[in-house]
Formats: structure tokens, sequence, C-alpha cells
């Protein structure tokens, strides 16, 4: 059996590869870790010390170290734990196509709507010459986010899930996405959406680590450890 360690960060993107671990049934280890710095021209600026740091260089989040050895990149891991444990029916790889068609789902949320979620939440990171200038940037990301959801939406108003009639980890996700930018973005447009967003939620391992995340919210809380940005929305953190 692999030892699996997860280290990451509540309300971060890591909270989809810790729904996988969930799922997977397997034991595993989560460690939280720290965000330094006030920005991106800040040389400290990321997740970590120079001990992860020497895992992961990025100074990103997650990573999961199987048996010591760190993997990084959401899409990687979740595709790796997918193969690792078939039982758990993380995504259907069951032929070439139906792996290509999981590839397809997590590269749409990893390089279409997360780097959109970025540019909603934090926009000052892509243009700051003026508070106009950064609240045009948000606009035109929310915008394109509803261009992108537009594409989802008919999906899922014809089917129980992203990829069929089975749950997978893309509509974990797909959730985290939706979750993070939904107050914003209005999801009133979208009942298909909103709707897979009550069932995600409703799915015994996604329940489990949103409690878990609250809980260790509260204790960041109490400390005064926070990472703000990752917050915006009281009822999705």
């Amino acid at each position: 059996m692999s030892s699996l360690h997860l280290l990451h960060y509540p309300g971060t993107c890591g909270r989809v590869t810790h729904v996988a671990l969930e799922m997977t049934g397997q034991p595993y280890d989560v460690t939280i870790v720290k965000h330094y710095g006030e920005g991106p021209g800040d040389p400290s600026y990321g997740f970590g010390d120079s001990s992860y740091r020497a895992l992961n260089p990025a100074g990103v989040l997650p990573t999961l170290l199987i048996d010591g050895k760190p993997l990084t990149e959401n899409i990687a891991i979740l595709f790796a734990l997918a193969r690792m444990f078939p039982a758990a029916e993380l995504l259907p790889l069951h032929d070439p196509l139906s792996e290509g068609e999981a590839l397809s789902r997590l590269s749409f949320c990893v390089s279409h709507l997360h780097p959109i979620l970025t540019r909603i939440n934090r926009p000052q990171f892509f243009c700051d010459a003026s508070q106009e200038a950064t609240e045009r940037t948000r606009a035109l990301a929310i915008d394109m986010m509803r261009a992108r959801l537009a594409v989802v939406e008919p999906v899922l108003a014809r089917q129980a899930w992203w990829m069929g009639e089975r749950f997978s980890i893309a509509d974990v996700y797909l959730h985290w996405v939706t979750a993070m930018v939904g107050p914003r973005v209005g999801l009133s447009a979208f009942p298909a959406i909103s709707t897979h967003m009550d069932k995600v939620e409703q799915h015994t391992a996604t329940r489990r680590v949103l409690e878990l995340d609250a809980k260790c919210r509260a204790e960041l809380e109490a400390a005064g450890t926070v990472y703000r940005p990752l917050f915006p929305f009281p009822r999705y953190a």
C-alpha cells in the first residue's frame, strides 16, 4: 500500500485532491502549508517555506507525496490517483477514448476555468494601473467565465453528472470553481450548474472535506493566520 501525504491549504484547488483521497478510501495524511508574501512582485510570494519549495519550487498547491515522492499539479495528481485506485472510479478510465474525455474535462478546469477564477478574485495581480483598470479586468473575467459556464450548462442539463451518469472527480473540480466565483458571476442564469453544485456538496467525500476545511479554517482564524484572498465568500470557505 502506498503512503499518501497531501500538502495543501483549505479553500485552494487542493480541495479537489483532498476529495479524491477521500474517495479512494485509503489512509492519508494532510499538512497545511502556510502562505507567504504580499503579491507576485514579492520574492517570497507563494505557498510554503524553503522545505516545501524543495518539493514544489513554484510555491503552488497542492503537492501529493506518494511514498515520499512529490507529485505536483492537480491534473497530474488526480489522473495518477485514478490509475492507482481504479475501484474508486475517480474518472472513467475504461478505454483510450474515455481517458481522453476525462483529461479533456480536467484540462477545461485547469486551463480555462481556473485562470479566469483567479482574475475574478484577484484582478490586481493582473492589472494594477488604477482601481478602474483593476475592476475592468475583473469585469472582463466575469464575462469570460459566464461564456465558459454556458458551455457546461447544457451538458449538465441533459445528464446526471459532467461526465455522464456517474459522479467523478471532474464534478468536484467544477464545483470548486463555481463555488468560488458563484456570487460574483451570478449562477441564476445557470440552473443546471446550480443544481450540480448542490448535488456535489451532498456527496459523502465532498461533504467530509468541506467539514474538515471549515474546521481547519476556524483554527486558522483563531490563530490569526488565514490567507484571506482564498475566502471571499463565507458560504464557500
